[in-house]
C-alpha cells in the first residue's frame, strides 16, 4: 500500500529539515511516495485574471511585490528550487520513483494552496518545516500550519522543528 507524503517547501532551513525528516522514512519504509510541493509567483498567464476579481485593486498591489512587466513568463528559479532538493532526497536514500514534484502557483494564501492540493492529491500526511518567527509576528500574521488547519482541521499534518 502507498502512502502519499505532501512535503510543502519553499527556499527556507525550515523546509530543508521537514524535507529530511520525510525522506528518512521514505529511504527506509517502502511504499511511501514523497510530493515535493511549491508555491510560488504567478506567471503573467494567471495575472490575466486579475481585473475579474472583486478586490483587483488591492491584488494588483499586493502582487506588485511579486510581478512586474519584466518578469519572466515561467519563474525558473521554482524549477532550480525543486530539483536542488529532489537532488537532497535522491542523496538522503529515496528511490528517484518516489519522489513527485508539484508546483502551484499563488502569491496571496499559501495555505488555500497547500489545502487544495491536499484534497486534489489524497494524501496521508502533509509536511511542514516550522519556521522561527517572533511571537508578536506569529500573532499578527499567523503561521502557515495553523492557517492550514483553519482550511482543513482534520488534516494530519507533521510541523518539523
Amino acid at each position: 500500500m502507498t502512502r502519499k507524503i505532501l512535503v510543502a517547501v519553499d527556499d527556507s532551513p525550515a523546509a530543508e529539515r521537514a524535507l529530511a525528516y520525510a525522506a528518512a522514512l521514505a529511504a527506509r519504509l517502502p511504499g511511501i511516495l514523497l510530493t515535493l510541493f511549491h508555491v510560488g509567483a504567478p506567471t503573467r498567464a494567471s495575472m490575466l485574471e486579475l481585473d475579474t476579481l472583486p478586490e483587483a485593486r488591492r491584488t494588483r498591489e499586493k502582487l506588485a511585490r511579486y510581478w512586474t512587466p519584466e518578469t519572466p513568463a515561467r519563474p525558473d528559479g521554482q524549477d532550480a528550487l525543486l530539483e536542488r532538493l529532489r537532488q537532497q532526497a535522491l542523496e538522503l536514500g529515496v528511490p528517484p520513483e518516489a519522489i513527485e514534484l508539484l508546483r502551484a502557483e499563488s502569491v496571496l494564501n499559501v495555505p488555500v494552496a497547500i489545502a487544495e492540493e491536499m484534497g486534489r492529491g489524497n494524501y496521508d500526511t502533509v509536511c511542514l518545516g516550522r519556521k522561527d518567527r517572533t511571537s508578536v509576528g506569529e500573532k499578527v500574521l499567523g503561521n502557515v500550519a495553523e492557517r492550514l488547519l483553519r482550511q482543513d482541521p482534520a488534516a494530519t499534518l507533521w510541523l518539523v522543528a
